[in-house]
């Protein structure tokens, strides 16, 4: 196998506590808003409850699919997930930022799937490789950010 073949990027995503944190701040700060509200007792304990529920499910591990992202430019971009490796297509419509980069993904079995890389989901390093790979493969459009948040 010659070196052209290898892999040139290899990442294995990561929970990100940035984005764990940050929920968990909006979702306090819906039950301060659904307690702070002049609706009848029920209705407010209901909207606890429904809260504190959804926290839980975005919360959960479980939930969430583990997702590799690779590639090489023998076999292009690959996902790799619960359900194996799959050639994909990245869309034009990906979003890349210095903070998060929502990968819109195309493959044989879905027709979009979108995958939100959170800046510390990867090590420092790794979030700038996958970013210059996807500029250098042509990703980037008018609808990519700068990296300063400006389009």
């Amino acid at each position: 196998m010659s070196k052209k073949d290898d892999v040139l990027l290899m990442l294995d995503l990561k929970p990100s506590k940035w984005l764990k944190r940050t929920l968990f701040l909006l979702h306090v700060l819906a039950l301060v808003a659904s307690i702070a509200n002049s609706l009848i007792i029920s209705v407010k304990l209901g909207l606890c409850i429904g809260i504190c529920a959804h926290y839980w499910r975005v919360i959960n591990p479980q939930t969430k699919p583990h997702f590799q992202i690779r590639y090489s430019d023998r076999s292009g971009w690959q996902v790799s997930s619960t359900n194996g490796i799959e050639s994909v297509e990245i869309l034009k419509s990906t979003i890349i930022t210095i903070f998060f980069i929502i990968l819109h993904i195309k493959s044989q079995f879905t027709d979009k799937l979108t995958i939100l890389v959170v800046f510390d989901a990867l090590r420092d390093d790794d979030y700038r490789r996958l970013i210059v790979q996807l500029k250098t493969t042509g990703i980037l459009n008018k609808r990519a950010y700068d990296g300063l948040g400006k389009p």
